[in-house]
């Protein structure tokens, strides 16, 4: 019984571009991905957003809380990246932070 192998060829396997292999999907594509993820998780639903103006608070380990707004450039496994809308600069807010994020549907509306 050992000697019987399943019909079914092996899935081909290739690399995933950088920006793939960052948002927490591994660096190896299997053939078999023919579906998207339901989002269980904060990092995959935001996925879905990425390039849209978000609105983010986050909690300090002291208890503070503050907000961060721009465009959603990047969603990692442990973290997202927000592209300010005024100075053009990075943002990297850790996912175990966050507490609460804002879409917004329109460019415009983000103050």
């Amino acid at each position: 019984m050992d000697e019987v192998k399943s019909a079914l060829p092996e899935p081909p396997r290739s690399f995933r571009t950088p920006e793939e292999a960052m948002s927490g999907k591994g660096a190896v594509r299997s053939g078999q991905e023919k579906y998207e993820r339901w989002p269980y998780s904060l990092e995959d639903y935001l996925k879905s957003f990425v390039g849209m103006p978000v609105r983010v608070g986050c909690v300090l380990p002291n208890g503070r809380y503050f907000e961060k707004a721009g465009k959603l450039a990047t969603v990692g496994t442990n973290f997202i990246a927000l592209r300010s809308t005024g100075t053009g600069d990075l943002i990297l807010l850790d996912l175990a932070a966050v507490k609460g994020v804002t879409v917004s549907e329109t460019p415009g509306s983000q103050s």
